[in-house]
């Protein structure tokens, strides 16, 4: 999984994915209105805090609802979009970061790229 400076993992462990992380993440998100239903994804895994570190997994949460914010402008050229074409469905999400300890805050965003290619199902 080592495919730039960014996620470089020396450690081939993984946490092990929590069996409950769908109801983990649905509560990391409650009490956030929505646009209908929530949709949580299959975990991911992504590196791991440091170098050294085993692997931790992620979750995607679709269905919340963005209240005011805004998709971010995009620079008029990116070199990334030349290697994996952003999708700009404007798709509001929450990605929910699994640690050894417990759930993380949700980090609220647009088109996520960990989120691009999950598999969602109904919370």
């Amino acid at each position: 999984m080592n495919t730039g400076i960014g996620n470089v993992q020396m450690n081939n462990d993984a946490i092990p994915a929590p069996a409950n992380y769908r109801e983990a993440a649905a509560r990391a998100v409650e009490g956030r209105p929505t646009d209908g239903r929530l949709s949580i994804s299959e975990p991911q895994p992504i590196p791991g805090e440091g170098i050294l570190d085993p692997k931790r997994w992620a979750v995607c949460i679709r269905g919340l609802s963005p209240g005011n914010a805004k998709p971010p402008r995009k620079p008029l050229f990116d070199f990334s979009d030349m290697v994996d074409p952003p999708e700009t469905t404007g798709i509001y999400e929450a990605i929910v970061v699994f640690y050894r300890n417990g759930v993380g805050k949700p980090k609220f965003t647009f088109d996520a790229p960990l989120c691009r290619h999950a598999i969602y199902r109904p919370a």
